[in-house]
């Protein structure tokens, strides 16, 4: 056999190096998928999937601290630290590392959006910590790149000025890219939540709308069913503690529904109307014509209930005004125990409620209008009718005033609702009875016998004679 073409056996040292690199490779492929396995099992929860990124890139890279910086708002927030001396940690808590500072490692990577190695501070001139007791000496900072943005940094560090190798850097900016994925799963898993809630909220709202809209339909000839639907619904989608829904009557307010209120309370309030004044709620909107937001009652200065809180429990408080024609003439007040302020779609839905309650009571104005004009046409339809009635029989009885003297007296008493009705003549000298509806039999008998008469002094007959 030709020497030349024989093959060379590794040395001791280069299958030890093998193995080495082999066992590595097969450490650093385990690692990778147990953070992928930490990502798929907490699609929603950042921190522990940052914590084994942590964990894993300071084990394997064999470093004596790491952290992990997530930038927001151009600041760098320490979430993760391991291996660091407390007060490094307090003082990275306590003041986040500006966007782009040179004279430190994330500062740095996020300047230039690339790893930055530095294998010994004490020869970078920019580095601030140089110099320092307790620091450390080699660094290694990875940034987070999401769209060509910086978003976080990965850093590692050593005590002592040892570089960090290819394979080591190689796997940090691994786990850079698996917390930006999990960072992304994080914030669309979120997104979806906060939209599941917000059509949540919104199909509440619209709920509750139609569930007001439904009141006044069923109820078109009274407002009462309206209100009481209003407040009981505006208490719990703004999770109010009361709810008072108050209408204008000349220059006071009365509560004419609440929600919330004990019996006790309800009474008192009902029995004294207020006015509007800037030391209430609901005064304020009146006096503005606009809805009144107080997150805390006790902050306001013009709040003239200084004891509201512990008396009325009311600590925070929304009005809105029902306004028509400009005017004010209603005002729904919604109010909490605890200082907190209420949330714009809140708001909102009060107002909506407001407009809805604006056009109940037209709409009641309207109901009670038509029946009016109703019963006005149906008299004016009954007295024509009647009327009719008496033209028809005089025309059927030219020569006899009997049946059409018969004819007034059942309709005077049909038209005007009466128990009896008379029909009398005069003659100038007595009353003549022609023709009565109504009194029963003893009654008429006893009619009949009381005419003719002369007039007298009393009697509404006598009297029309006589006055004429």
């Amino acid at each position: 056999m030709d020497a030349s073409n024989a093959a060379v056996a590794p040395t001791d040292d280069e299958l030890k190096r093998l193995r080495q690199e082999v066992a590595e490779l097969r450490e650093y492929r385990s690692a990778t998928a147990a953070v992928l396995g930490v990502i798929s099992r907490s699609p929603n929860e950042l921190q522990p999937v940052l914590e084994a990124i942590v964990d894993t890139a300071q084990r394997l890279s064999r470093a004596d601290r790491a952290f992990f910086m997530l930038r927001r708002a151009g600041l760098f927030h320490l979430v993760v630290d391991r291996g660091a001396p407390p007060e490094l940690v307090a003082r990275l808590r306590a003041g986040p590392v500006r966007d782009g500072d040179r004279a430190s490692v994330s500062g740095r990577v996020a300047a230039e959006r690339r790893t930055i190695h530095i294998p010994d501070i004490d020869t970078d001139p920019e580095f601030a910590y140089a110099g320092r007791p307790h620091r450390a000496r080699a660094f290694l900072g990875v940034p987070l790149l999401r769209s060509g943005e910086v978003i976080g940094v990965i850093i590692v560090s050593r005590n002592k000025p040892e570089p960090f190798a290819d394979r080591e850097i190689a796997l940090v900016e691994t786990f850079a890219d698996q917390a930006v994925i999990a960072i992304e799963n994080a914030r669309l898993f979120e997104a979806e939540q906060m939209r599941t809630r917000e059509l949540t909220v919104s199909l509440e709202y619209q709920t509750a709308i139609s569930d007001v809209l439904e009141a006044m339909s069923t109820s078109p000839s009274t407002i009462q069913p309206v209100f009481d639907t209003i407040v009981a619904t505006a208490t719990r989608l703004c999770h109010g503690d009361r709810t008072i829904l108050r209408r204008r009557h000349g220059e006071v307010y009365e509560v004419v529904s609440t929600h919330g209120l004990s019996e006790a309370q309800r009474h008192n309030l009902m029995r004294y109307p207020l006015t509007a004044d800037r030391g209430s709620i609901f005064g304020r909107a009146v006096l503005e014509g606009r809805t009144v937001h107080l997150p805390d009652t006790l902050a306001d200065p013009e709040f003239g209930r200084r004891d509201a809180p512990a008396t009325l429990g009311i600590r925070s408080g929304v009005a809105v005004p029902l306004m028509r024609n400009g005017g004010v003439f209603g005002v729904i007040t919604v109010t909490r125990e605890k200082a907190e302020a209420f949330q714009p779609c809140q708001i909102q839905l009060l107002e909506t409620f407001a407009h809805q309650a604006v056009i109940a009571i037209n709409n009641i104005g309207l109901f009670e209008q038509v029946q009016a004009r109703t019963e006005e046409l149906t008299e004016a339809l009954a007295n024509q009718t009647a009327t009719g009635e008496i033209l028809s029989v005089i025309s059927h009885t030219p020569t006899d005033s009997k049946p059409v003297f018969d004819a007034i007296s059942k309709s005077i008493r049909r038209l005007t609702n009466s128990a009896n009705s008379s029909v009398f003549s005069y003659d100038g000298e007595r009353i003549h009875l022609v023709a009565f509806d109504g009194h029963g039999e003893k009654g008429a008998e006893a009619l009949k016998q009381s005419f003719p008469q002369v007039p007298g002094r009393t009697g509404a007959t006598s009297r029309a004679i006589e006055t004429g």
